[in-house]
């Protein structure tokens, strides 16, 4: 998969910079965490690895879902008529986004570039 580059005919927008994180405790779908801001989240510069962000064991050590949010916006006339793609560089294991409070995608496999 190749890098997407910026072209007098395509937009590239860099995601990349602080985003609010959470770590699962077990109630995150269940909570609809995906529809609201996260409740006592912190932030965390993305990319990065959150396991190498605190030296808490319980944090380093988590095992599960994390939650990662970033509120963005676009010049909406880019959307009208063209296809828009969220590419994700490196997500480990297991990935949901959701997109205003509605999935529109998943990747399964580990550290490897997905589009959406």
């Amino acid at each position: 998969m190749l890098y997407p580059v910026m072209t007098p005919s395509r937009s590239v927008f860099d995601l990349s910079g602080i985003w609010k994180f959470k770590l699962d405790d077990g109630t995150g779908f269940s909570e609809e965490c995906c529809l609201y801001p996260l409740r006592n989240a912190m932030n965390i510069p993305v990319p990065s690895s959150y396991n190498e962000m605190k030296e808490d064991t319980d944090f380093r050590d988590h095992c599960g879902y994390a939650y990662y949010q970033k509120r963005f916006s676009f010049p909406i006339a880019l959307c009208r008529g063209q296809r828009v793609v969220l590419r994700c560089e490196a997500v480990t294991h297991f990935a949901r986004v959701f997109l205003n409070g509605k999935e529109i995608g998943s990747h399964l496999g580990g550290f490897l570039p997905f589009e959406i």
